[in-house]
């Protein structure tokens, strides 16, 4: 067998076919090893984003909540529709939800503390520059729990005020309990929706 001479145009022709087939490898090498250097960091972020939503002082804040919601409807149930107000039930359990509630008020801030600390620090470490909404849904969120705490916080003074009364007003106490009930139920919805979602495969 004898060796044939490549010409030099088949052989440029060979070549810039390889170069070629092997530039969009190279492209897609390069994309790949980029992004997994970001990707991780964000996502890792989320995590700890999604982790900081349940903790056991927001366990405590819901379990109190669920109490303080448990007393306010028995009295509630007692007093709509009837004459008088049964001190001998309303007053005991006022005591008790004043009790759930500072409870419930002391855990969520404590929740709402280690939240902000663990924000920072994802902000600082893992996210970086975050996206100037990233953070918005979740501040909203902080802010109207906060509203439904104070507006619980306030009726329940005044059903202290009006069961403690010689001559409770039914209307009255049961108004007052019923509030306490709506913004109990509206704050333990936020606290279930917030509970982290399962993991979605990548």
């Amino acid at each position: 067998m004898t060796n044939r001479k490549r010409s030099p145009i088949s052989t440029a022709v060979a070549t810039a076919a390889l170069l070629l087939c092997g530039a969009p490898t190279a492209a897609m090498a390069q994309s790949t090893t980029a992004t997994p250097g970001k990707m991780p960091q964000q996502h890792d972020g989320m995590k700890r984003m999604e982790g900081m939503k349940a903790g056991p002082h927001q366990a405590l804040a819901m379990a109190y909540g669920e109490t303080l919601a448990t007393f306010a409807r028995a009295v509630q149930r007692q007093a709509s529709g009837s004459k008088t107000v049964d001190v001998d039930l309303a007053r005991p359990a006022v005591v008790e939800m004043r009790r759930s509630f500072d409870q419930m008020q002391q855990h969520h801030q404590a929740h709402m503390s280690m939240m902000g600390d663990d924000m920072k620090s994802t902000m600082g470490s893992d996210m970086k520059q975050p996206k100037s909404g990233a953070m918005k849904p979740m501040a909203a969120d902080m802010k109207q729990m906060e509203a439904n705490m104070a507006t619980t916080g306030e009726h329940l003074t005044k059903l202290e005020a009006a069961a403690g009364m010689n001559t409770p007003s039914p209307k009255d106490v049961a108004a007052h309990a019923a509030e306490i009930v709506k913004h109990c139920a509206a704050m333990s919805r936020m606290h279930t929706s917030a509970k982290p979602s399962a993991a979605k495969p990548h």
